[in-house]
């Protein structure tokens, strides 16, 4: 009893402790925080200082040059400009085509690698297939059928584990690995826009 009042005792000492210590250490970072923002400001002014008389150097007062002269474009500056307008067009035109062919190239090549996908699994399928008709002829001229059928399969979320002496087992895995790769990664749509 007498522990656990002591112990509840130093608790509250802590926590007095750290009540006056925490705001203390939060007002010195506010105020490094604002001598940081001064030193930025006054920088700031000097630089700002530095173009003025620069300016002022000059003896040019540009705003009232901007405000008394009216522009007023020639001919020439109008053919630039217009010429500048056109080859943005272009290059605006030059940059849907590219993208169009770009996603045509993409729809085309996505088509082929789908069917060399399922054409990759079919044939896995089909050697699987084959192995197993394979196996079993051989277990059959052997007699033991289930010593050579043995097969085992293990999956975690690290690793895929086949073991067997049919070869089709693991063809077969495989491929629809393969597949679930494929479908997992390589197919889905996604809008771009």
């Amino acid at each position: 009893m007498l522990l656990l009042l002591f112990s509840k005792i130093k608790l509250v000492h802590f926590l007095f402790i750290i009540s006056f210590v925490l705001p203390g250490i939060l007002v010195a970072q506010d105020e490094k925080d604002s001598v940081q923002r001064l030193k930025h400001q006054q920088e700031i002014e000097k630089r700002r200082a530095i173009v003025s008389s620069f300016l002022a150097d000059t003896s040019i007062d540009r705003m009232s040059q901007l405000n008394d002269v009216p522009f007023m474009p020639d001919s020439a500056t109008k053919g630039m400009q217009q010429m500048a307008w056109k080859n943005y067009y272009e290059y605006k035109n030059f940059g849907y085509s590219h993208r169009k062919k770009v996603f045509m190239w993409q729809l085309l090549s996505s088509k082929l690698i789908f069917f060399v996908v399922v054409g990759l699994v079919i044939s896995g399928i089909y050697f699987a297939g084959l192995q197993f008709f394979h196996a079993i002829k051989l277990s059959k001229k052997a007699g033991d059928v289930e010593k050579l059928m043995n097969t085992e399969l293990s999956a975690s979320s690290d690793e895929i584990k086949v073991s067997s002496p049919v070869l089709g087992v693991i063809i077969l895995v495989l491929s629809f690995l393969f597949f679930f790769l494929y479908l997992k990664f390589v197919y889905p749509i996604q809008d771009t826009f």
